[in-house]
Parts: structure tokens; C-alpha cells; sequence
């Protein structure tokens, strides 16, 4: 049994196992949403291929207030990812190939290549790569 919170295409799965005392959050997108972000964020790598470095979108946290957000370097990152600069991908954000391998991942899985249904993520995992990498950022900034 589950409770469902829906907002747009995002969804909250709230699941209920035996015993019923244990709750899980999963955080659910539909098939489409899946497919269209990993496909972009694919497509963009590519793109990242073919410009020069140097280019990209300054992340607007650090720039307002000098503190870095967990995705600062993902640019940098995925540039070098693509160009397979395994050094300056673990320098700029590590997190990267996790971010890679899961668009692939997903977009495998929502064009039914491996299952059907919406793809789902456990929202302790996200929230927990989420603050290890702007840990990460945090001390590659030299601010812890």
C-alpha cells in the first residue's frame, strides 16, 4: 500500500512494507519526464564535447554569495568527462559519472529496455549524493 503526493510530472511515493511501521520515501517521474532529461543531459554532453573550455553558465550561488552549490564543476566536469580526462573530472566534481551513468540508466529503463513503469529513486540516496557533493564543493573551495 502507498500514498501518492503529485506535483506536475514530479511525484512522492510514500511505501508502506511489513511491518507497517517502516516508511519509505521514492521520488517517482513519469516515463516522458525520464526521458527527455536524460536524453538532454546526454545530448548536452556532446555539446560539451565540441565547445571550448572556459565555457559554461557561472553558477549564480557562488556568484552572489561565494559559496559554491552542489553542482559547481559539473560543467567543467562533463566537459572533461566527455573528452575522457578522468583527473580533471575527479578535480572539477566527481559526481559526474554518477550523473552519467544514471541518465543512461534511466533512459534505458524508461524506453522500456530493462522494465516498464515510472522510474523511481529512494529520496535518502539523491539527498545524500546531494550533500556529498556540495561537501565536496565546500572543501574544494577551501570554505570548510
Amino acid at each position: 500500500m502507498h500514498d501518492v503526493v503529485s506535483q506536475g510530472e514530479l511525484q512522492f511515493h510514500e511505501h508502506h512494507s511489513t511491518p507497517p511501521v517502516m516508511l519509505r520515501r521514492v521520488v517517482m517521474l513519469h516515463r516522458t519526464a525520464w526521458t527527455v532529461l536524460s536524453g538532454t543531459l546526454l545530448v548536452g554532453l556532446v555539446g560539451l564535447h565540441l565547445t571550448p573550455a572556459g565555457t559554461g553558465i557561472p553558477c549564480p550561488l557562488r556568484t552572489l554569495t561565494g559559496i559554491p552549490c552542489p553542482l559547481c564543476g559539473m560543467t567543467t566536469s562533463l566537459r572533461a568527462l566527455s573528452r575522457l580526462q578522468l583527473r580533471e573530472v575527479l578535480l572539477a566534481n566527481p559526481f559526474a559519472p554518477l550523473l552519467v551513468g544514471g541518465a543512461l540508466w534511466a533512459l534505458f529503463t524508461t524506453l522500456g529496455l530493462r522494465r516498464s513503469g515510472p522510474f523511481r529513486i529512494a529520496l535518502p540516496l539523491l539527498l545524500g549524493l546531494g550533500a556529498a557533493s556540495w561537501i565536496f564543493q565546500l572543501f574544494r573551495f577551501h570554505i570548510l
